[in-house]
């Protein structure tokens, strides 16, 4: 019967931080945010490009504020 309760599974994962929280984790603790296990298919090339850009534009920042 416990199983029915509403909050069960709740208090399994109650520990996982929400989607935005998760994002300051990543902003604060960059390992906290590394991938472990297997990617999809096609998820491998995606999480690349989107590194090589997302390194990019953080360059093209570090470029500009270093001119200042």
């Amino acid at each position: 019967m416990a199983a029915d309760t509403p909050d069960a599974g709740a208090k399994k994962f109650s520990s996982k931080a929400s989607a935005p929280a998760r994002g300051n984790d990543c902003k604060w603790n960059r390992s906290s945010c590394i991938h472990e296990g297997a990617y999809e298919a096609k998820e491998r090339d995606y999480a690349e490009e989107e590194a090589k850009r997302l390194n990019r534009i953080a360059l093209e920042t570090f470029r500009r504020n270093a001119g200042r």
